[in-house]
């Protein structure tokens, strides 16, 4: 039995690497997956499937990795003890979010990545968090090995990802939404509402933005344990 990370965009598996710290210390075995560039999120769940094995494992996805944790579960079946969400959705997109990743998609294909990683930067986190030097050490070193091929492949995974709202109310395991109090790329209002639609327990963190496993690593390590003390 595990823990499974899964990234967001313009992310990879060192997003991780402060909270998989504290859950080692508190025995946890951790394991955090680079997902490939494929352009469908059941695609990208087959291949987290794949090395995952048969192991029973909780899913800890942030963002777009919040996403493939729930194509993970809804393939995988009894194998997913728990899945928890962190500043992540289970909606579908809509038409208009849709647009935007077409246009995205179209500008990264001709040479705009790293301008749009920019671009996204000053969004993802809290005010307060912004101008922190480690922070955009990290960031920067992520969107170097990140890259415009998966940026590409997983705007189109999101774009025709199916809604799990439902799926989400169902599952009858252990469920957290991990929520900043200042996300403004899927607001902390959206999320309150799935967590409360989908019978999930939540926790709000404060001073924190999208990129929450960065910012406060510490307060998601023990909103995790919390929860995985009482599944």
């Amino acid at each position: 039995m595990g823990l499974v990370f899964l990234h967001g965009v313009n992310n990879t598996p060192a997003s991780w690497h402060k909270v998989i710290t504290v859950m080692q210390a508190r025995g946890w075995d951790c394991r955090s997956i680079f997902l490939p560039p494929y352009e469908s999120v059941e695609a990208i769940a087959e291949s987290v499937l794949g090395e995952v094995g048969s192991e029973s494992v909780y899913l800890i996805g942030h963002s777009f990795g919040g996403m493939v944790a729930l194509a993970v579960a809804a393939a995988a079946g009894p194998q997913v003890l728990g899945i928890a969400l962190i500043n992540s959705s289970a909606a579908a997109d809509t038409d208009q979010t849709r647009a935007i990743r077409a246009e995205r998609i179209a500008q990264a294909q001709q040479g705009g990545y790293y301008r749009l990683a920019a671009e996204a930067s000053a969004l993802t986190y809290h005010p307060d968090n912004l101008a922190r030097a480690d922070l955009q050490t990290a960031r920067q070193s992520d969107i170097e090995h990140y890259g415009a091929e998966r940026f590409i492949a997983h705007q189109k995974a999101m774009a025709t990802r199916p809604d799990r709202t439902q799926f989400l109310s169902r599952f009858s395991r252990a469920k957290l939404a991990v929520i900043a109090d200042s996300d403004r790329v899927i607001t902390t209002e959206n999320q309150q509402a799935m967590a409360s639609r989908c019978g999930m327990s939540s926790v709000i963190i404060a001073q924190s933005g999208h990129m929450l496993p960065m910012e406060q690593p510490m307060a998601v390590a023990h909103a995790l344990l919390d929860w995985l003390d009482a599944s």
